[in-house]
């Protein structure tokens, strides 16, 4: 959908993305909940929430899409989205070891004072913060070496910046 209306209808992918802040912030708070509720423990979720992460995500692509080159350049969190995306593969592969860790670090700390609903924040909170940080270090230290010496002994077609 969002590639057709920038493709074929400019005029309305204009309007619809003069107001980006707020379909950012719009996203976000459809994500809130899966940041907030097991998604075992409440039927919202497996009714309803599957669809509004997708139209969350949507909207903070929306958002992210309309930004201007003038505006990028001096935006902090577009740089550290661009960077996650730079290392998005090894982030990927690395985030089971991250998971595991947190749910270790989770069971050596007492958090029973806490709600569960705030457990699960803390939880998500510790898991993406790790996943991002050992996926990036270690994208860093094992994959560019790797890919470095791929590039030397069988170049690819196509070179990217």
């Amino acid at each position: 959908m969002l590639a057709y209306l920038y493709v074929f209808n400019k005029s309305m992918f204009s309007a619809v993305t003069k107001q980006r802040k707020a379909l950012i912030a719009v996203g976000i708070a459809l994500l809130v909940p899966f940041a907030i509720f097991e998604r075992a423990e409440h039927s919202y979720i497996w009714h309803y929430g599957y669809t509004q992460i997708y139209i969350g995500y949507g909207l903070i692509l929306l958002g992210a899409v309309a930004i201007t080159r003038e505006e990028s350049k001096e935006n902090l969190a577009q740089k550290f989205f661009a960077w996650v995306g730079q290392n998005s593969y090894a982030i990927f592969l690395w985030q089971g070891i991250a998971g595991m860790f947190v749910c270790w670090l989770m069971s050596m700390i007492s958090l029973q004072a806490i709600s569960p609903e705030l457990n699960c924040v803390v939880f998500n909170g510790l898991f993406l913060s790790c996943s991002i940080v050992l996926g990036t270090v270690l994208g860093t230290l094992v994959e560019k070496p790797i890919m470095k010496i791929r590039e030397k002994w069988a170049p690819s077609k196509y070179q990217v910046n």
